[in-house]
């Protein structure tokens, strides 16, 4: 395998990894849920605060020192940073609809417990 093949490889199972690890810590933590919830409570769907581009210059700069070539560099960064970025999407969504549905069933349950008394 070429080195330039091992450097692809390689950045795009560290960029899935990083994607997988923040919906790990988002969807772990609990502040986050709580605003989940009021946010579909509201009936608003706000986007994280993530700036596209300090992603996209973090892989540049690692890319560049590794790789050499700008013209090369500026490939690889973008794609890597489409890569992540639709797999942080993926996961949010999935949390949003887990949360949804936690949600939903937590009012349908207390409900049925107002029925009851």
């Amino acid at each position: 395998m070429s080195s330039t093949a091992v450097l692809y490889l390689g950045v795009s199972l560290a960029a899935i990894l990083f994607a997988f690890a923040l919906a790990y810590f988002a969807s772990s933590s609990k502040a986050a849920k709580i605003k989940a919830e009021a946010d579909s409570k509201a009936g608003h769907t706000p986007r994280p605060a993530l700036k596209k581009d300090s992603l996209h210059l973090s892989v540049l700069d690692e890319v560049q020192r590794v790789v050499g070539s700008a013209e090369q560099s500026e490939k690889i960064s973008a794609a890597v940073s489409s890569i992540v970025e639709k797999e942080v999407d993926k996961k949010i969504n999935f949390t949003k609809q887990e949360l949804t549905k936690k949600y939903e069933s937590i009012v349908a349950q207390k409900a049925e417990n107002e029925e009851v008394a």
